[in-house]
């Protein structure tokens, strides 16, 4: 397991990027004094406490007490406490309290941040942290109740943190106006303003490097990388139900049942998600041949997996591309998790010393064109044979893999990936990228800015960082500030 230097060593320019956030001491800045990286932003916790549906049931706080949230209170996203007028019941008794909640990392950051000096946070009912500990009751505001929601979270089943999306969450669109950060990097060269998001792009996969380094400490190397990247092929609208799949159907137990059998791995695949067709249907004879051999291979686990077998209202498939279908990229999870050889320990055999060549070897492990033949020339059971040839999985799927999964999850084990950062290819751009390079850099600023993998990464940093957060607009964010007491010159 690496240690937060070990692993901070691997991406040297986030240094970078913590110096930014130095001057102004940010909230953002996490405190290194733990020996892991957290596998969870502050962000991430707002959202959990804020939603019941992501916030566990049994809560209780440090001494024991049953805690139950009648109101987890108004999000707060001007200066002060996370939340205000939270309403709580505590102990056997159901005391009621009324008052705010502040939400951290670790119990230590309410001190770190100053918050015992602060009058903002003397109305605080609840301090409530991912890791556990007490702090002493002298720099809490009298009776605050001290909660941690990293054991609950963890008895919760299908709870992950990357199934939240912390942008649905409240926050007010950035004003039209030039915003103040634009003015600042303006007076930035073109290669400063790309090394600022190289190093928040670097921090961006610090932190996910962190999550699957968690990951791995709670199961292995292989099922947390068999998970993230099945959760990866569900896309947005499936993510949910493509990790219940790899939670219900373990690599270990697909290796153990397929033996290298892509047929065999697809139809338990096929056969657990409950997606299997029926075989009875109007397909082509090709089509029911095929279907046919599936069944043949599931109706002999079927009895023995139908306590797993995952509802079909869990799966959305309305306004899909044909391409994205789950039906589809079952088969491409067949085609790579049922190799001999585990896909972690292939990772691990690449040289990472040309980032050319080390591309092209990932493309060839996840680009099973040839994987099945039945796929090669058809994007769904009932849809005409095509003179093209499609893979199973593109190159923009694969580019978004390779960044968000494949470098962090190289990272968390050890591997050599500075070589290779600078040269992530770019993913197919989305609203957010765009939004916040035209807050960073204007309305005529120039694509090649961000035409990088590691650079949209930085933008995408940058904006939950900052532009998430402000509800009242742009005057008064931290990034402006702390861009005019920032000297670091490029690496």
């Amino acid at each position: 397991m690496y240690l937060y230097g070990q692993l901070s060593e691997l991406f040297p320019k986030s240094q970078y990027y913590r110096e930014l956030l130095c001057p102004l001491g940010s909230k953002i800045q996490e405190n290194s004094d733990n020996p892991l990286l957290p596998p969870v932003s502050e962000r991430q916790l707002q959202c959990v406490w804020a939603d019941s549906r992501w916030r566990p049931n049994k809560l209780q706080s440090f001494r024991n007490e049953k805690i139950t949230v009648i109101s987890p209170g108004r999000w707060n996203l001007e200066a002060g406490p996370d939340f205000l007028d939270a309403v709580l019941l505590i102990g056997n008794e159901q005391r009621r309290v009324q008052g705010d909640v502040e939400i951290h990392i670790r119990p230590s950051d309410w001190t770190s941040h100053g918050h015992q000096t602060d009058s903002r946070y003397s109305q605080v009912i609840a301090h409530v942290c991912f890791y556990p500990g007490e702090l002493p009751v002298r720099v809490l505001p009298p009776g605050t109740i001290q909660i941690s929601i990293a054991g609950a979270l963890q008895e919760t089943p299908y709870f992950s943190f990357d199934n939240i999306d912390v942008t649905a969450y409240p926050y007010a669109i950035i004003e039209d106006n030039q915003p103040p950060c634009a003015c600042i990097l303006k007076s930035w060269s073109p290669d400063k303003c790309k090394e600022l998001l190289e190093a928040a792009g670097e921090e961006r996969l610090l932190l996910k490097a962190a999550r699957l380094q968690w990951n791995i400490q709670q199961s292995n190397q292989e099922q947390s990388l068999y998970s993230a990247i099945m959760k990866a092929l569900g896309y947005k609208k499936n993510q949910k139900p493509f990790q219940i799949l790899a939670q219900n159907l373990p690599i270990a137990e697909l290796h153990n049942i397929s033996k290298g059998s892509q047929l065999k791995a697809y139809a338990l695949l096929l056969g657990i998600s409950g997606l299997i067709p029926d075989k009875e249907l109007g397909y082509d004879d090709e089509t029911k041949l095929f279907i046919r051999n599936l069944w043949d291979q599931w109706w002999k686990y079927s009895s023995q997996w139908d306590e797993n077998i995952i509802s079909d209202k869990m799966w959305r498939t309305d306004g899909l591309r044909p391409q994205n279908h789950p039906i589809r990229r079952l088969a491409a999870a067949a085609a790579i998790f049922s190799q001999s050889k585990p896909l972690n320990k292939k990772l691990a055999e690449l040289k990472t010393d040309n980032a050319e060549i080390w591309l092209k070897n990932i493309t060839s492990l996840l680009q099973t064109t040839s994987s099945f033949p039945y796929w090669e020339n058809r994007l769904t059971f009932h849809g005409k044979i095509s003179s093209r040839s499609t893979v199973l999985l593109g190159k923009q799927r694969i580019s978004s893999i390779t960044t968000n999964i494949i470098i962090p999850f190289m990272a968390a084990t050890g591997e050599n990936i500075a070589p290779l950062l600078t040269q992530l290819p770019a993913d197919q751009d989305n609203s957010i990228i765009r939004r916040t390079a035209f807050n960073l850099f204007g309305i005529d600023h120039n694509p090649t800015m961000y035409n990088t993998g590691l650079r949209q990464q930085g933008l995408l940093q940058i904006f939950y960082d900052f532009c998430l957060n402000m509800r009242n607009g742009c005057p008064n964010c931290e990034l402006a500030a702390s861009l005019k007491e920032f000297n670091h010159e490029p690496f």
